[in-house]
This record gives C-alpha cells, sequence and structure tokens, in this order.
C-alpha cells in the first residue's frame, strides 16, 4: 500500500509556516511532484503483487481541470503516470469526517472535490467504482470472507489495519488505486 501524498506534505508545510498552503497552484505542483515520485518508488520496489494507491495524481489534476488550468506539462503527466483502470472511489461520508491541522476543509469541498475527482477520472480513461457505505458491522465480516476466498490484497490491507480502529479509518476511506 503506497500512502497518500497530500497529508505529509501539508505537514510538512505546516512546520515550515505553510510556504505552499493546500489549495494553491504551488501545493498542487509539490503535490503532484510526490505523488509521481510515489508511483516511481512503487515500480522500483518490483513488487509482483497488486500495489495500492491511497491517492493518485489525479488529485491535483482535477483542481486544475475544473479551473481551466491544465498544461501539456499536466497531460504528459497523465499519460505517463497510468494506473489500473478500475479505480476504487469512497464517497465522504458525514459519520467518518472529521477535521484536523493537516485537513481544514469543511465537508462541503470535501463533496466537491469527490464529483471533481470523478469527473477527471473517467474523462482520463478510468472506470470509477464507488465502494458502498456498510454498516460497520458488517465490515469484518466481508473482510474475513474475502481473506479466506480469495486472498484479495485490499482485504489483507484492510485487515492488518483493523477498519474498526477509529483513527486508521480515513486510510482507506479514500482512493485505491492499483497499477
Amino acid at each position: 500500500m503506497v500512502p497518500e501524498a497530500g497529508r505529509p506534505l501539508a505537514h510538512e508545510q505546516q512546520r515550515i509556516e505553510r510556504i505552499a498552503q493546500p489549495g494553491t497552484e504551488l501545493f498542487g505542483h509539490l503535490l503532484l511532484s510526490r505523488s509521481m515520485y510515489l508511483y516511481d518508488q512503487a515500480l522500483k520496489a518490483g513488487n509482483q503483487d497488486e500495489t495500492f494507491f491511497d491517492r493518485s495524481i489525479i488529485e491535483p489534476i482535477a483542481y486544475w481541470r475544473s479551473h481551466g488550468l491544465m498544461t501539456r506539462q499536466i497531460e504528459l503527466a497523465v499519460e505517463r503516470y497510468r494506473y489500473a483502470t478500475d479505480v476504487f472511489m469512497a464517497p465522504p461520508w458525514p459519520e467518518l469526517f472529521t477535521r484536523d491541522t493537516e485537513q481544514q476543509q469543511s465537508f462541503d469541498p470535501k463533496q466537491a472535490e469527490y464529483h471533481r475527482l470523478m469527473a477527471a477520472f473517467e474523462h482520463f480513461g478510468y472506470r470509477p467504482i464507488v465502494l458502498p457505505k456498510l454498516p460497520s458491522l458488517s465490515v469484518p465480516i466481508l473482510l474475513r470472507l474475502t481473506l479466506e476466498h480469495s486472498g484479495n490484497a485490499v482485504a489483507k490491507y484492510a485487515a492488518k489495519i483493523n477498519l474498526l480502529d477509529p483513527g486508521r479509518k480515513r486510510q482507506l476511506l479514500t482512493a485505491a488505486f492499483s497499477i
């Protein structure tokens, strides 16, 4: 599992008094660069299993696309850093939404971001698969069945970090991508 680039980047920026604020063009370029680096590192690792990404380069690109800021260089990044066609997306759920030092957006902008991402993934030839909202008690049962019968890499990761731990839920309730 490749972690998201945005939270660590926001945390780093906070430690240096936010030279690049989340939601700015500079932060977007830093996020794109970090996401490309994580992609390259995943390829270099040579893992023969599926590799899942908590986020992708599409996040900053979706923002630029929705604001008419696309350039040839950004289009080139989309072409060169391809993920598997199927992209798992979890819609924003109010029950799990929290603000913290890195995540300062309210819930409404998160909904808008989700729709921007869905549109961008489809535009760039991906097939978003929306994850269903499950009652919390059914999640461990489904994970157990998946682990026992398929060996699914997502289920293995989800079981490993324990979906019932509230501090860890945010990691799974984002987009996951496979190279």
